[in-house]
Parts: C-alpha cells; sequence; structure tokens
C-alpha cells in the first residue's frame, strides 16, 4: 500500500506532517507502522533537502511567532523573547532549546562546538536580525 500520496513534497515541513499524521492513523497496526516507515524513509532518502531550503522554511516559520526575536547566525536560526508560549510549536518544527543561553534554535549545520556566547558567535558567523520585537518599559 502506498501512503505517501503527494508525489512531491515541497519541503520537509509536510513530509513530516504527513508522517505524524499516517502514524497517528495507524497507531496500534504494527504492519502498517512498519511500511510507512519504510516508505518515509525511502521518500526521504530520494529527495534532497539543501540546508539553506531547510534553513530558509525555519527562518520563514520563525518570523510568523507573535512577541519574539528572529536573529540568523550563520546557518542557525536564533528565536528568543516571549517563547514560553511557542514551545510545543518550535519543537515541533525542528528548533531545540539552548538552556544557557534560554534561546530556542534551528541548526542548518550540525556542529561541535559548545559553551559559545551568543557575543562570540554573532562575531564569528555574522548576525542578521530578521524580525525584533519591540519592548515596552
Amino acid at each position: 500500500m502506498i501512503y505517501f500520496k503527494s508525489p512531491i513534497f515541497f519541503n520537509m515541513l509536510s513530509l513530516k506532517e504527513e508522517y505524524n499524521a499516517l502514524a497517528k492513523e495507524n497507531a496500534g497496526n504494527d504492519a502498517a507502522l512498519i511500511s510507512i516507515n519504510a516508505e518515509y524513509r525511502y521518500v526521504l532518502a530520494r529527495r534532497k533537502w539543501s540546508v539553506e531550503q531547510q534553513v530558509a522554511e525555519a527562518l520563514a516559520f520563525a518570523v510568523t511567532l507573535d512577541h519574539v526575536t528572529v536573529e540568523l547566525i550563520g546557518n542557525w536560526v536564533w528565536v528568543s523573547g516571549e517563547t514560553w508560549t511557542h514551545a510545543k510549536v518550535l519543537k515541533a518544527n525542528g528548533f531545540k532549546f539552548a538552556p544557557k543561553k534560554k534561546m530556542w534554535t534551528y541548526a542548518g549545520v550540525k556542529t561541535a562546538g559548545r559553551g559559545a556566547s551568543m557575543f562570540a558567535i554573532r562575531f564569528k558567523y555574522g548576525s542578521r536580525t530578521v524580525k525584533e520585537t519591540a519592548y515596552l518599559a
């Protein structure tokens, strides 16, 4: 049986959403879940998403959130501000919480570096604020 009906997934997020919906529909049906997983891996392997496309999708999503500041630093998207109200959707869209920085991040390219300050990261990779929230005093 073919589960992924759309021949073209425009982005990785739409493929993940389809996968999650199919997994929920077929919960408890082991044979169907095995087929869904195999087909998902097949579609994922056939379609190559570039880092730039993934970062652009994450950036497009992040700027839709209210009361947050969105920064593009290198190939990473950083989200700060009143993020606690958006925690579930950020996590669902591939963002990870960086507790020391108190910011959410989407890593376009994984790195081994840990513990650098935001100042050092901005200095090393360059920073561009895409959306800034004005805070009232």
